[in-house]
C-alpha cells in the first residue's frame, strides 16, 4: 500500500509525433544546390583520391562521389576537412590507417565539386497523399498519434511491471533461500533448453557456440 512507481506517458506527445513526422520528412526530402560551404548533413560531391605510399586504394578512390557530411562513413578526417569547404576547393591531409598494425598514413586529396542541402516538404495535404495512404495531413498526424500512443501504451504497461517488481524488492531485507535460486535457475534452464531444442539445438551445443562453460 502507498507504492508509487515513475513510468512513461503512456500515449504520444506531440514531440514524439513530431519526431516522427521529421523522419518520414527525411525520406521524402530533395537536394538543393546551396551556394555556400558545407556543414554537417549536407551532401557533397567529391573526387576522392586516397593512397598507402605511392600506391592508390581503389576503396578509397571515386569520381562524383556523393558523401554526407557528418557521417563518419569512411574516416573522420574527411568529415573535418569538408566542414567549412565550398565548390572549388581541394583539400590535402593524412589520416591514421584503420588496421593499427599499419605505420604508414593514409594520404587523402579531395576535391569539392559541390555542396547540396536538404529541403524537407512541408507537412500538407499532398505530402500524406505522398507519403501515406491518407489524403489529407490531419488524417496523417492522428494515425502516426493513434500507432504511437498504442507502443508507448504498451511501454508503459512493461515499465508499471518492472519497476512495481524492482520496487517490491526494495522492502524485502531477508536473504533469499539458495534453494530459491537453484529453482530459478534451473527453470530458467529449462526454458533455455525448450526453446533451443525448437530450434535444432541442445544445450551443451548452445553453450559450446557461446564459448561459455555450464557453470
Amino acid at each position: 500500500r502507498g507504492l508509487r512507481v515513475e513510468v512513461p506517458a503512456p500515449y504520444a506527445t506531440d514531440d514524439d509525433i513530431q519526431s516522427y513526422l521529421d523522419r518520414l520528412r527525411n525520406q521524402f526530402a530533395e537536394l538543393v544546390v546551396a551556394e555556400r560551404a558545407a556543414t554537417d548533413g549536407d551532401h557533397v560531391t567529391i573526387d576522392i583520391s586516397g593512397s598507402l605510399g605511392d600506391e592508390a586504394i581503389p576503396g578509397l578512390t571515386a569520381e562524383d562521389y556523393l558523401y554526407e557530411v557528418g557521417s563518419g562513413a569512411v574516416v573522420a578526417e574527411i568529415d573535418e576537412n569538408l566542414r567549412g569547404a565550398a565548390a572549388g576547393e581541394v583539400k590535402e591531409f593524412t589520416a591514421a590507417h584503420p588496421d593499427p598494425d599499419e605505420e604508414r598514413e593514409l594520404v587523402f586529396t579531395l576535391t569539392v565539386k559541390e555542396v547540396k542541402e536538404k529541403v524537407l516538404p512541408e507537412v500538407d495535404d499532398e505530402f500524406a497523399a505522398q507519403a501515406s495512404e491518407f489524403s489529407t495531413a490531419a488524417e496523417l498526424r492522428d494515425d502516426i498519434s493513434t500507432r504511437l500512443s498504442a507502443v508507448k501504451k504498451s511501454q508503459a504497461k512493461v515499465s508499471l511491471r518492472m519497476k512495481t517488481q524492482e520496487e517490491l524488492a526494495k522492502l524485502v531485507e531477508d536473504e533469499i533461500p539458495q534453494a530459491m535460486v537453484a529453482n530459478e535457475m534451473q527453470a530458467r534452464l529449462e526454458d533455455l533448453s525448450q526453446r533451443l531444442r525448437a530450434q535444432g539445438l541442445g544445450l551443451e551445443q548452445y553453450i559450446a557456440m557461446m564459448g561459455s562453460t555450464p557453470e
